[in-house]
């Protein structure tokens, strides 16, 4: 039908696209960091138990760094001050904290009173502002949490309380946010401000899943267009290509949005890849149509003709690299879960359109006949390639292995590692503020954990306190920490300022019940919006240690989490063990846990693939022959990582999996051809020679137009995408290789006796 009635084709063609594109009006888009994790996470459970008793803990904030001197002086304490009333009118504001309005104790008589720090700093007298300035470089609850080591930045923190169900929420927030520190920065020219905070990576992450998303598509959509039609030597040809290429990222976006799945940042990719594999498909269709068109046959036969030879290997490769993809269903990350699915969907729709919309429009196209000598074809140089292989096999595949064995060995060096932070390029803003911040302020890397005393209202129990004490002791003493605090600082505190402001009261006391008056004492003196429900839960049996650290690495962050965990077993009661949770420290963990599941991957991958190439061959044997032409350009491509990058993250973790999905397909191709010259009764050497002429050229296209295409990836400054992209797009083109010599030569040695 597509050959015989083109327009019928074309039109019934265009309007299943158009119904399944419609369904694109329902992608919603997620950005927050939690999609990175499974909904039946156990880290991600306590997570939600901790945020259950303490409240969320989604932050904004600004760093102040002054131009010149430090941020001790009335004029930069009363913009602190202005700063700090403003982003009270953010919405969902739960808590602003900063120097000026840090509650201040101080004991008149019997009265313990507590007032803002800096407020109204102006009216100090300069023994009182030197009295608190030292206060604050010195207290724990300060010091590199709301002022610099050495005084010369502070800033403005707004904990925040998002509503349930509104995902645009932190997007919106994030956008007003930003346009009050616009606004701060033209009344205070004289302050340098840098933002962060969790919720503005949220909004991170979801920029780079939109903005990028149209971006990488459109150069995507430019270069492999251009690619085809130089390769093809037919503008017609690229651009059938291309309605082709478009068609199936729009009826696959479409089908993601009817099956009501989500875009995220890693998943964002799929469309650059969709099309990619989309070209990959038609390529072989394409240019068997060509060749035949060229040599004197008619539009329709040479149609025809080609949508024979190709429908079966086109149809292996369409699902080998589907499989591939899928296999990403084994990922520990949903979002890799989402990519895998809705690339999936991509290439099925590709595969459809190859062999109904595509025969259309070469049917209908006016294509011009481009004539190719019978004696060019003699001289073809994929023979001559192919001849050189096949005289020398055994020694070609000893040296080939050599060679592969040689850009393997730098694997070594690649670590397995990341950081949070990292995943975005070094100029977007996120990173550059953040990195500001670690180096000149506070922290950004945090966890934080709920201490549980085994009682109601056993938090004031000296025991438990002195352990909790000894913990947060033992935590800023460790190399990794820039700061810990607890619920023992305040008490230990209050301790001092009851007692004279006697620096060796500085430490818990041992009568609970003058504990217990303490506490109250300064509950009641607490002022609006600074009570201790971040720190304490309604009960009073459990409070929250917070740590901080330095630009730590995931595997760092574990290495504390280890030691602390020992520590706890040791010297604390049961009731009082706990774990370190929070974004940072769960996304430490995700990295393990998707590495193991893309290990499994990749294993499964290898073992339904290559089964379905021997069944699908007839022969078991090529079906094993498969697995090394396909396992070795992975290892050469880590190996090339580890001399040009050698960090290994979530992003690059994953392209094992979906490059073996994808590199096969040229395998495929190779093999069919071969197999179907020595079912014929052609020798090694002849099968060798013609399947080179046949699919040489094809090969060669598609490995170019794959490589371009998954190298778009690399503009994006979203680095786990970059990652992905570049590194798939290194295997790719080292396969290529392998499949034009090591492959060949492996037949030689495995396959060379003669047809039966």
């Amino acid at each position: 039908m597509p050959t015989r009635r083109p327009w019928t084709t074309l039109f019934l063609s265009l309007l299943a696209i158009v119904l399944v594109g419609s369904g694109v009006r329902f992608i919603t888009v997620e950005s927050d960091y939690e999609i990175f994790f499974d909904g039946v996470n156990p880290r991600l459970a306590s997570h939600y138990e901790v945020e259950d008793l303490f409240g969320r803990n989604d932050f904004l904030q600004v760093a102040v760094t002054p131009k010149e001197g430090d941020v001790f002086t009335p004029e930069v304490m009363s913009a602190i001050e202005d700063m700090t009333e403003q982003l009270w009118t953010l919405p969902h504001s739960r808590r602003i904290d900063s120097i000026t309005n840090y509650p201040y104790t101080i004991v008149e008589g019997d009265d313990l009173n507590t007032t803002p720090m800096f407020e109204s700093a102006a009216d100090l007298s300069p023994e009182e502002w030197q009295t608190r300035k030292e206060f604050a470089l010195t207290n724990v609850a300060t010091k590199r949490v709301l002022v610099s080591d050495n005084g010369t930045v502070t800033g403005v923190s707004a904990m925040i309380m998002l509503p349930e169900g509104d995902t645009m929420a932190p997007i919106h927030l994030a956008n007003e946010f930003e346009s009050k520190i616009e606004e701060f920065k033209k009344t205070y020219p004289e302050l340098q401000m840098h933002t962060y905070g969790s919720i503005l990576l949220n909004k991170a992450f979801f920029t780079h899943a939109t903005r990028e998303f149209g971006m990488l598509l459109a150069i995507g959509v430019v270069l492999l267009l251009i690619a085809s039609g130089i390769i093809l030597r037919s503008p017609l040809a690229a651009f059938s290509i291309g309605v082709l290429m478009l068609t199936s990222v729009v009826a696959g976006m479409g089908t993601t949005g009817w099956l009501g799945l989500p875009l995220t940042a890693p998943s964002s990719s799929s469309p650059v890849i969709v099309m990619a594999l989309s070209i990959a498909s038609t390529v072989h269709l394409m240019s068997g149509f060509l060749k035949r068109f060229n040599a004197g046959a008619d539009r329709q036969s040479a149609i025809q003709s080609s949508m024979r030879e190709n429908l079966k290997p086109i149809f292996l490769t369409a699902v080998t690299t589907a499989i591939g993809f899928l296999c990403l269903n084994i990922s520990d990350v949903p979002p890799y879960r989402l990519l895998g699915n809705t690339t999936a969907i991509g290439v099925a729709i590709a595969f459809m359109l190859t062999f109904t919309l595509l025969p259309a429009l070469l049917r209908i196209l006016p294509f011009q006949r481009r004539y190719i000598s019978e004696k060019a074809d003699q001289k073809n140089r994929w023979k001559k390639f192919g001849r050189v292989i096949a005289a020398q096999p055994g020694k070609i595949l000893i040296a080939s292995l050599i060679v592969c064995g040689i850009i393997t060995l730098p694997i070594s060096n690649n670590v397995i590692d990341d950081r949070l932070i990292t995943y975005f390029d070094e100029n977007v803003p996120i990173r550059v503020n953040t990195e500001y911040v670690m180096k000149n302020y506070s922290f950004f890397y945090g966890a934080f954990m709920p201490v549980s005393s085994g009682s109601e209202s056993g938090i004031t129990s000296p025991t438990y306190l002195q352990k909790l004490d000894d913990f947060v002791t033992w935590s800023r003493e460790q190399k990794e920490v820039v700061t810990a605090v607890a619920f023992s600082d305040v008490i230990k505190q209050l301790n001092q300022n009851m007692n004279g402001d006697d620096p060796s009261f500085y430490r818990i006391p041992e009568d609970q019940q003058l504990i217990a008056q303490y506490l109250l004492l300064y509950e009641l003196s607490l002022p609006f919006g600074k009570d201790l429900s971040t720190q304490i839960d309604s009960s009073r049996t459990s409070s929250l240690v917070r740590v901080g650290f330095h630009d730590l690495s995931s595997a760092e962050m574990r290495d504390f989490e280890a030691r602390a965990d020992a520590y706890m077993k040791e010297h604390f009661p049961p009731e009082m063990y706990s774990h370190l949770t929070g974004p940072p420290m769960l996304f430490a963990h995700i990295w393990n846990d998707a590495t193991v599941s893309n290990l499994l991957g990749m294993a499964l991958a290898i073992v339904v693939i290559c089964t379905l190439i021997g069944v699908t061959l007839r022969s078991a044997k090529i079906g094993l022959v498969s697995l090394m032409p396909n396992i070795i350009p992975a290892l050469m491509a880590f190996g090339v990582w580890g001399l040009i990058n050698g960090q290994i993250d979530i992003g690059s973790s994953i392209v094992a999996v979906i490059a073996f999905g994808i590199i096969v397909d040229d395998t495929i191709h190779f093999l069919h051809r071969y197999r179907h010259y020595r079912s014929e009764g052609a020798s090694y050497e002849e099968a060798i020679e013609s399947t080179f002429a046949a699919v040489g050229s094809a090969l060669l296209t598609t490995t170019i137009v794959l490589t371009i295409g998954f190298g778009v990836l690399a503009f994006s400054d979203f680095t786990l995408n970059s990652s992905m992209g570049l590194l798939t797009g290194i295997t790719i083109a080292l396969a290529l290789l392998v499949d034009f010599i090591v492959l060949p030569a492996l037949l030689g040695v495995v396959d060379k006796a003669p047809a039966k």
